[in-house]
């Protein structure tokens, strides 16, 4: 009997990430060969714009990094347009329930 896995990348991933762990998130999409739009939180979008920057230096194509700066309405904008394949969202209290309610409307079940 012979078991195959076959890794293949996802596409263009969403992902909002937390002040305490931006790259952490981040890194192992794109070590996956996967796009990523992210947004950090606000308290922390230095550190990702620079993630970002060090990202196009080592030569990775334009579009492969993109990085959103702003507060709650971005991450909403972002969760509730569907043109992406997967999501990397933190589990947080702040949260307070709204994300199911934005993306109910164009979210697969």
């Amino acid at each position: 009997m012979l078991h195959l896995a076959i890794c293949e990348p996802y596409g263009v991933i969403v992902a909002i990430t937390a002040w305490n762990s931006p790259v952490t998130l981040l890194a192992n999409k794109l070590a996956a060969g996967n796009c990523v739009v992210v947004k950090p939180s606000e308290h922390a979008s230095a550190t990702m714009l620079e993630f970002a920057r060090l990202v196009e230096q080592a030569g990775f194509p334009a579009g492969v990094v993109n990085v959103a700066t702003g507060e709650a309405e971005v991450g909403k904008a972002l969760v509730t347009i569907r043109t992406w394949t997967r999501s990397a969202l933190p589990a947080a209290r702040r949260w307070d329930g709204k994300l199911p309610q934005w993306r109910a409307p164009t979210w697969a079940r």
